[in-house]
């Protein structure tokens, strides 16, 4: 679950999928750095709470400040990170074909 703190005007979130998707499909997209496009982008608000169901994938966008609550797993599968390097110009590790086994690739129709 997602619990937006605060949020500036036009911020969003990644929620699951625009579109049906299958494996070949993402793994294309993933490969050709072109991932986003196929992901669903919702508005957020201050005070909303979206229920982010086992295998969705989902991301925060800028200008958000989420409590993200869930279940004890130890377990995130990072399938996009919009090249984003860290302190020292390292990429941070992508899971694409862990994730790829788990992930629902259907539409996400469980917006609250």
């Amino acid at each position: 679950m997602l619990y937006v703190i605060n949020a500036n005007e036009g911020a969003s979130l990644i929620y699951g999928f625009q579109h049906e998707v299958t494996e070949e499909i993402i793994r294309k997209a993933f490969e050709n750095g072109i991932l986003d496009k196929h992901l669903q982008k919702i508005s957020v608000h201050k005070g909303y709470t979206y229920l982010a169901s086992a295998s969705t994938v989902h991301g925060i966008g800028k200008d958000i400040l989420v409590a993200e609550i869930q279940e004890s797993s130890n377990v995130t599968y990072r399938v996009y990170d919009y090249d984003r390097v860290d302190k020292i110009v390292k990429k941070r590790e992508l899971h694409f074909d862990r994730a790829v086994k788990v992930m629902k690739m259907k539409v996400a129709s469980d917006v609250s």
